[in-house]
């Protein structure tokens, strides 16, 4: 079509072999491939310079249009593809998108104002951790899948932590080794533990306690909210307890004990080189958590 559409524009095949670059045998060939299938005859060969035949001016007339929309849709892919704008759609786990992604999201928006992120908060997820089955262009998660041919990207790390209420603490009194927890009522999230025996490190040793108390909702936030009101010794990720710590409404509890450390990553769909939008949002979070964040920046 456009080696046609090239002649027809030059009226000649040898202007067009070099304006195209190739030789004038295989601008023939071409031409002539091309009325066969279309069973007509598109340019009329005993003429200098060329005509066009009825079929010939009739088909130009379409290839300017198709090559034109063309054109204008390859335009607007390298635009989406290299533009610092448009809907980013995310999804996040619901502890991370309201103690992280919201606080960082205001940063990015402020940055760039031309990129409208629509952040989906969820815990219910799907087998899968490909954005698309989300309908999303990145999928954040703290969980690292089986199938390593996932693009993914690695955001941070955060620590589990034990964690307590002064008023909690005041009345129950302070453990001093993990099994003294088993005195306590304690909050345990189900994910990623699965159970209520947890293992505490230090020093190289590790302990494995079978803790008694609440299994708390899988959501991190709401377990937050269960320690700040004194029902308990929580297990909580430190980006959840940090602010809450620093004010003082809770407390460390066995603070030289290590539990879990958990990367956060983020998945996109894109084989190759994703948009600039994501690019640039993947960017601004390595670069946030561990200015803005860090008990979640990368190690």
């Amino acid at each position: 079509m456009s080696t046609f559409a090239q002649v027809a524009m030059a009226r000649s095949f040898n202007r067009a072999a070099v304006e195209m670059d190739i030789s004038a045998a295989v601008i023939t060939r071409r031409i002539q491939e091309l009325e066969s299938a279309l069973g007509v005859k598109l340019i009329s060969r005993n003429s200098r310079p060329l005509s066009l035949t009825q079929a010939g001016d009739h088909y130009l007339a379409f290839c300017i249009k198709i090559l034109n929309a063309m054109a204008a849709e390859e335009a607007a892919l390298h635009s989406l593809q290299n533009d610092a704008s448009g809907k980013l759609t995310v999804v996040v786990p619901v502890s991370l998108g309201v103690m992280v992604l919201a606080k960082a999201n205001a940063q990015f928006a402020t940055l760039y104002p031309d990129i409208s992120i629509s952040l989906i908060i969820a815990d219910h997820w799907k087998d899968g951790f490909d954005p698309l089955d989300y309908q999303a262009d990145v999928l954040i998660r703290a969980t690292r899948p089986k199938d390593s041919s996932l693009q993914m990207r690695k955001l941070g790390v955060f620590s589990w932590l034990t964690c307590a209420s002064p008023t909690y603490l005041a009345e129950h009194g302070r453990p001093a080794t993990p099994q003294d927890l088993t005195r306590h009522a304690c909050l345990i999230p189900n994910r990623p533990f699965g159970s209520s025996q947890i293992r505490f490190k230090h020093d190289g040793v590790s302990t494995r306690v079978h803790l008694r108390g609440h299994v708390a909702p899988n959501s991190a936030v709401a377990m937050l909210y269960m320690a700040k009101e004194s029902h308990g010794i929580a297990i909580l990720p430190h980006f959840c307890a940090h602010d809450d710590l620093r004010a003082g409404t809770l407390e460390r509890v066995l603070p030289e004990y290590s539990i879990l450390d958990q990367v956060v990553w983020a998945y996109h769909g894109y084989e190759t080189r994703p948009p600039r939008k994501v690019g640039l949002f993947l960017d601004f979070l390595v670069k946030w958590m561990k200015t803005s964040a860090p008990e979640l920046g990368a190690r």
